[in-house]
């Protein structure tokens, strides 16, 4: 190949090589994500029986028989009413987080697939 030719290449490779740079830093981007989304996932089971817990306690407390669980409490059920929902704003960041996950992972495969 002549020297000119040469030349003309450098810029084209250059693309390719920034390209292939680029590239390999969306896979490791996405292999990150995939590895937060499974580790979610195994606390997947958690949130969801604590989901169930707080749902089971809404239930006895419209039954009229929150206490069974409860026991009387000096100031009446704020306490029960303040836990379940913070473990119901758990629950919910648990949720956002996944959602979260899954958006950075959607917009990495189309970024991966749109070539980006």
């Amino acid at each position: 190949m002549s020297s000119a030719h040469l030349e003309e290449q450098r810029p084209v490779q250059a693309q390719i090589d920034q390209a292939s740079e680029h590239l390999g830093e969306l896979e490791r981007d996405l292999l990150e994500i995939d590895r937060g989304l499974e580790t979610l996932d195994e606390k997947r089971s958690h949130y969801q029986l604590l989901e169930d817990i707080c749902g089971s306690l809404d239930e006895l407390n419209d039954l009229g028989a929150g206490e069974l669980f409860w026991g009387q409490q000096a100031d009446g059920t704020t306490l029960s009413a303040d836990q379940v929902q913070a473990a119901r704003a758990r629950i919910e960041d648990f949720h956002s987080e996944i959602a979260q996950l899954q958006e950075k992972r959607q917009s990495l495969l189309e970024g991966l697939k749109d070539g980006q």
